[in-house]
């Protein structure tokens, strides 16, 4: 596994090593930009720690990533919130147009959009792993995935007719 000074590990710690990468990879894809992927892979494994080991769960991966998932859509919720209360608040001062990157148009998708787009896409899964990851059917992943893109083209359409 490569760990190197390792030998005094436990296996909980040993197994969390393994998986941290790609979960890291995973919230950071699904979160908003303003969150950090970090403290949501943190509040997934203390969610998941206080139901048991780690290890002793079939699938850590895929039962962390859907912890991950609900995180970030609560999240997203209490961010829109604030969002609007601040707009309420708030004049909007903003004198230029502003063209977002890619980046910026794969975070309007939601955050099960943006979960399945990450992982087809960039992980490069299949549409089974992806089910069997975030507890979805296949077809359900497979809508996911076609109405992200549709939001996409609508959004890359929008980005190409604005004068």
């Amino acid at each position: 596994m490569g760990c190197g000074g390792c030998n005094g590990w436990t296996d909980e710690s040993r197994l969390f090593a393994e998986i941290y990468p790609t979960l890291r990879r995973f919230a950071a894809a699904v979160t908003s930009l303003d969150a950090d992927p970090d403290d949501l892979v943190q509040e997934a494994v203390v969610r998941a720690l206080r139901r048991g080991a780690l290890s002793d769960l079939d699938d850590a991966t895929s039962f962390l990533c859907r912890i991950i998932v609900n995180l970030a859509r609560n999240h997203h919720r209490d961010t829109a919130r604030r969002t609007a209360i601040l707009r309420r608040s708030r004049p909007d001062t903003s004198t230029s147009d502003v063209y977002p990157s890619e980046f910026i148009d794969l975070s309007r998708l939601t955050v099960d959009q943006r979960a399945v787009v990450f992982l087809r896409f960039v992980e490069q899964a299949t549409t089974h792993d992806i089910a069997v990851l975030l507890d979805l059917r296949e077809d359900a992943v497979r809508s996911r995935i076609s109405r992200a893109l549709k939001a996409l083209r609508i959004e890359a359409e929008e980005q190409r007719t604005k004068p």
